[in-house]
């Protein structure tokens, strides 16, 4: 399961490894999770809810809460890519 939190960083992709096909997205009390039937059990991957409220905040130019939404989080390859946003 490939997950893109900034489109405008393709490069930049976030990789969860999953053994079946994916059913739905979810989406409900501040949480997306992606549901993946494996055949015997179904399994959900959580994403991370900061980032797409990041994507979100950019997409309706509130650019100062998408700034606070970066400031709290650790720098990796994801959020270094939004910075850049």
């Amino acid at each position: 399961l490939c997950v893109w939190y900034s489109i405008d960083a393709p490069e930049r992709v976030t990789i969860f490894q999953i053994k079946g096909d994916v059913e739905d997205i979810e989406r409900a009390a501040g949480r997306t999770e992606v549901i993946v039937d494996e055949g015997i059990n179904t399994v959900s991957y959580r994403l991370d809810e900061t980032l797409i409220e990041f994507g979100s905040s950019i997409d309706n130019k509130e650019y100062e809460g998408a700034v606070t939404l970066l400031e709290q989080l650790e720098l990796s390859p994801e959020t270094e890519a939004m910075w850049n946003t």
